[in-house]
């Protein structure tokens, strides 16, 4: 999670006033998914303003028949008022009937419309929306997604609850200076391996790696593939990986193991799969109907998904895109150099679709093991591109890759002084502010944030 700086809203006026200070500011609503997707570094807030104190729990008359419902009006209040009854009968019997007793009466009408709109998977009316249910559907719901709202098991007061409370109790300045100690997940360094070999996957556990990808596709003979696989399952219950975020890639659906290798890791599941030759959202859509509840990356090394970028970005359930540049350059007749011109639109476009759809987005790999300079270069343009990290072949690439995709002492430096810049409270109220000769706003300041918080 990125530090962000937590204000309380006295009123309406307030509330608009501080937002209008952020720019591109949204209003949120919903707790739990809301504190999910922050902690996975899907949304980043600089300021996060609370507004629940300020009232906007009324529902008036408005010109032309109308009404004008607050966002903090509750379900259960919305569903038996008078005016909501008479005139919008639909919208009454549908908050009574659309959710679970807890949720009806705990989720407020902002909270409930904004979990809806927001969360891919909910854009589906014709499907059950209420995920209290193991096994109903929504990937989220043993928390391995979060890119979806999550309604259920409904608790109140629950720990988020809990929590906003204790944050208003240590008030704003105490707030984010604990927030500040609290780390997005990392992924600077992807390390594949061959899920086949035992040893590699031993030496996994102790390697500085933030991501270990456990291979079952290239790097796996055909005659090894069903063993690997076994092994790939006993590594993921044994466990021991510590913080390192574990994925697989599997087959392909089109060969004879993509199908048993996503079915072995539906009920063994890893923190991701990665699913190879990705060329459309069907693609993953395919691979979704066979391991509906696990989180799914996808590998953009084929012609037609730098096509069809946006609508695989778009897929349910979706956590990152990965380039795989050796593919890709291959199926274009492309020679990459050192700069790798040929391959800067693919690269751009994948990053830009992970960034629209906020996912992250991982740069493709280096094959000369024994490069080290060129390595080091092609990490810093992939870091410089905007990449979250690097996919990697070799353990001594980690080190080189993990600083690349850090923050340098100076760029430390530099968040830090924005961030001082801002807090000073003569600037609260401006929008850009002049600092060591040149003009800084206040979208520098979420990114210094976001540099501080991967320092």
């Amino acid at each position: 999670m990125t530090p962000f700086r937590y204000e309380i809203a006295t009123g309406a006026v307030d509330a608009v006033s501080r937002a209008g200070r952020v720019d591109g500011a949204q209003f949120i609503a919903g707790g739990t998914s809301q504190v999910d997707l922050m902690k996975e570094g899907v949304q980043r807030p600089a300021v996060l303003v609370d507004i629940a104190r300020i009232g906007l729990d009324e529902i008036t008359d408005i010109d032309g028949g109308g009404l004008s419902i607050g966002a903090n009006v509750r379900n259960s209040v919305a569903s038996d008022h008078p005016a909501i009854q008479q005139r919008y009968p639909a919208i009454a019997e549908a908050l009574h009937a659309g959710a679970s007793q807890q949720i009806r009466n705990m989720a407020s009408m902002a909270g409930n419309l904004l979990q809806r709109t927001r969360c891919l998977y909910l854009r589906d009316w014709a499907q059950h929306w209420n995920k209290r249910d193991t096994g109903s559907g929504c990937a989220a719901v043993d928390g391995f997604n979060r890119l979806h709202a999550v309604f259920g098991p409904a608790v109140h007061p629950g720990p988020v609850t809990l929590g906003a409370a204790a944050l208003r109790a240590m008030g704003p300045q105490t707030c984010a200076a604990v927030l500040n100690a609290i780390m997005i997940r990392s992924r600077r360094s992807a390390l594949y391996l061959p899920a086949s070999n035992p040893r590699a996957v031993a030496k996994a556990r102790t390697l500085p790696a933030d991501v270990i990808i456990l291979d079952l596709e290239d790097a796996v003979a055909p005659e090894a593939k069903d063993n690997a696989r076994a092994a790939v399952i006993a590594a993921i219950v044994e466990g021991g990986f510590g913080d390192r975020e574990i994925v697989v890639r599997v087959n392909g659906l089109q060969t004879p193991w993509g199908e048993a290798d996503l079915e072995a890791l539906a009920s063994t599941p890893p923190q991701a799969v990665l699913i190879p030759k990705v060329a459309s959202p069907g693609d993953l859509t395919a691979a979704a109907a066979r391991a509906p509840r696990v989180p799914l990356w996808a590998m953009i090394e084929m012609p037609a998904a730098i096509l069809h970028l946006g609508g695989i970005a778009a897929a349910p359930g979706l956590g990152a895109l990965v380039m795989g540049c050796n593919d890709l350059a291959a199926e274009l007749g492309a020679t990459p150099g050192a700069d790798r011109i040929p391959l800067h639109p693919a690269l751009a476009l994948t990053l830009a679709a992970a960034r629209a759809h906020g996912l992250a987005a991982l740069d493709g790999v280096f094959n000369a093991i024994e490069d080290e300079a060129g390595f080091a270069a092609e990490a810093r343009q992939g870091a410089a591109f905007g990449f979250d990290g690097k996919t990697l072949i070799h353990p001594s690439q980690i080190d080189t890759c993990n600083a690349a995709f850090s923050p340098s002492p100076e760029q430390v430096a530099n968040a830090r002084a924005v961030v001082a810049a801002f807090d000073d409270p003569a600037n609260a109220q401006l929008g850009a502010i002049r600092l060591d000769g040149r003009m800084v706003e206040r979208l520098h300041l979420a990114t210094a944030h976001r540099t501080l918080a991967r320092a």
